[in-house]
């Protein structure tokens, strides 16, 4: 699923659960958010991580920043490639509810203009998933 983000020729940085992509992540482990840089040239990424945010009720904001294990990246993307990097580290509790998160990035690109980046990603229940975890 990660591969197809990009289309033949297009050229950036693209994450999971970017643009309206149906994305399920399980309970219970750790559970990465991925995005793909692909360049013609060597050239530094930087992707900062905004906000993490439940879309319901059930599940507050602070619960989710405790589920964040690791944020953010910064590094070099070699040219010519499809490099996949993580970004954001969940570790998931196997009892946590079943939830939607928004999570706000920016990626800039060495001499380039930031752009922001939407991910949206399903939280479901362990006993619920199958085959669909990220």
């Amino acid at each position: 699923e990660v591969k197809n983000l990009f289309g033949a020729d297009k050229l950036g940085v693209k994450c999971v659960g970017e643009g309206g992509a149906d994305v399920r992540m399980g309970t219970g482990g750790k559970r990465p958010i991925v995005c793909i840089f692909k360049s013609d040239e060597a050239v530094k990424y930087t992707i900062a991580v905004d906000k993490i945010e439940s879309l319901t009720s059930t599940v507050s904001n602070d619960v989710v920043s405790k589920w964040v294990i690791d944020k953010g990246w910064s590094g070099n993307v070699v040219p010519g490639t499809e490099q996949q990097e993580v970004v954001v580290l969940f570790n998931i509790p196997r009892d946590a509810p079943n939830t939607a998160l928004k999570i706000s990035m920016t990626a800039t690109k060495e001499g380039g203009a930031p752009q922001t980046i939407t991910s949206r990603v399903e939280v479901v229940p362990t006993g619920f998933i199958k085959g669909a975890i990220c």
